[in-house]
């Protein structure tokens, strides 16, 4: 999914790549207990307040921003430091139609959390870095585990 123009250089910008989804996450320090605690307890919360008590986890790669979905699920909590985070998060995926209302929410709520929100748009490496917002204190990403780098672009498996 690596697409580059002539000069080498990416084809993601913003007029070239529009935000199909988001993903909001809330990172946490996994061997804090107090930590882990509140940021379960806001996770709960936000299922309760969105009504996302009895949606399954989100079934699909969470690099597919899944353009046609208009409905906002959990994925599994990673307790660990996964993907290009250095410690535990969780995150849900936000519809376009639900980013205002789950943003302000999460911006609100958040006490002490860090809260990060990036738009999914193919364009993975721009989307975590350029082209997102946090709430809190920022952590270093790790882009190098993406592989996509084009609009619209879903990673495979």
């Amino acid at each position: 999914c690596l697409l580059r123009g002539a000069t080498g250089r990416s084809v993601c910008t913003t007029a070239t790549a529009p935000s199909l989804s988001y993903h909001l996450h809330v990172l946490y320090m996994q061997n804090s207990q107090e930590s882990t605690e509140k940021a379960l307890d806001l996770r709960q919360r936000f299922i309760e307040t969105f009504n996302l008590t009895n949606t399954p986890n989100c079934s699909f790669e969470a690099g597919d921003p899944q353009p046609e979905r208009e409905d906002m699920c959990p994925f599994e909590i990673d307790e660990q430091p996964a993907g290009p985070f250095p410690t535990a998060q969780y995150a849900f995926f936000v519809p376009i139609g639900h980013f205002s209302e789950a943003v302000r929410w999460i911006m609100n709520h958040r006490g002490t959390l860090d809260a990060f929100v990036h738009p999914n748009s193919g364009c993975e490496v721009e989307d975590h870095t350029v082209w997102a917002l946090w709430g809190g204190n920022e952590w270093p990403l790790d882009p190098s585990i993406f592989s996509c780098e084009s609009p619209g672009c879903v990673p495979s498996g």
